[in-house]
């Protein structure tokens, strides 16, 4: 279902409806470690920034965590409601993004498997997620079945980790962060409606 090289190339990594995880030396395609553990298929696989851990996203609904060397289990990441069909380790290693059949993408700190925040704007699963760092902002974007492309904006915040939508390929959703019209000119209707029902239109208009 899902293959992957580590960061320098050495290795392999591949995910499976047998409910596993393996690796594989990527010179020679010796079979390495099977990391088990999963109840259902591997949908997703991914190797964190230095290599050092692989993270495997399953029907299981569940995200684990694993020792990329011997295969041993680190941690298991629960909270989805239905497959995990997408993960992706911020650029800095210390945190996940997983992407759900459950409509939803889950923020996890690496270390101690706590979830940071949990974005619901989809109205279809989330196939695929991506991270990103650039000029010290982090971004992430994601795939769904309801057709869209969505660009984020996370920002570690005293209160936690905040995610604000940046812009959706989706053209017949409307997304507002922080803003405030003076006027709804041009606007459809219901986009309009929309608007004024989220506070982002002056109540005089």
């Amino acid at each position: 279902m899902s293959v992957v090289y580590s960061p320098k190339g050495k290795q392999i990594a591949s995910g499976s409806v047998d409910q596993t995880v393996r690796l594989w030396d990527a010179e020679s395609g010796q079979a390495g470690p099977i990391l088990k553990g999963h109840t259902h298929w591997v949908q997703s696989v991914a190797y964190s920034p230095k290599g050092k851990q692989i993270a495997s996203g399953s029907s299981d609904k569940t995200v684990r965590l694993w020792d990329a060397h011997d295969g041993k289990a680190e941690h298991i990441l629960e909270g989805h409601t239905n497959w995990v069909q997408s993960v992706t380790y911020s650029p800095s290693g210390e945190q996940i993004a997983s992407g759900s059949l459950d409509n939803t993408v889950r923020l996890w700190d690496v270390a101690s498997g706590e979830c940071l925040n949990v974005i619901q704007e989809f109205s279809g699963g989330v196939f695929s997620v991506a991270w990103m760092e650039l000029n010290g902002r982090q971004y992430l974007v994601t795939g769904s079945v309801d057709q869209s492309v969505r660009q984020w904006a996370i920002q570690k915040e005293p209160e936690g980790y905040q995610v604000k939508l940046l812009w959706s390929s989706k053209h017949d959703m409307l997304a507002v962060t922080d803003a405030l019209f003076e006027g709804v000119q041009g606007l459809s209707e219901m986009n309009a409606r929309l608007l004024k029902q989220r506070g982002a239109v002056d109540k005089r208009e």
